[in-house]
């Protein structure tokens, strides 16, 4: 259940809201223009930081760990969750993790 509401949650804030912007990587090239959106979290993993990918040939939310020089998209959720009343903790292993805690 909370896989579902969560990639539902994702389309909704993603769909219609312009191109995905790809990536920078860490040597400064430009990666996967319109066709992914890699967007950081605020998590960390040793000496890189996790991440979320949209691809436009998935359907799913891909999470990733990458080393902190490449450039991505940094989108704030932890308000529009709030406003919604929406609390929830996915376990570490999941595709699906959100750490923040709404107070």
């Amino acid at each position: 259940m909370i896989r579902f509401r969560i990639l539902r949650i994702f389309k909704r804030l993603f769909q219609r809201q312009g191109l995905l912007a790809g990536n920078r990587n860490n040597t400064g090239s430009f990666n996967n223009l319109t066709s992914n959106g890699n967007f950081w979290s605020s998590s960390v993993s040793g000496s890189n930081a996790w991440n979320r990918n949209l691809n436009s040939t998935e359907s799913r939310v891909n999470r990733n760990a990458n080393n902190q020089t490449n450039g991505f998209s940094v989108r704030c959720l932890k308000h529009w969750f709030y406003r919604r009343g929406i609390k929830f903790y996915a376990p570490a292993d999941t595709i699906y993790e959100f750490q923040e805690t709404f107070k």
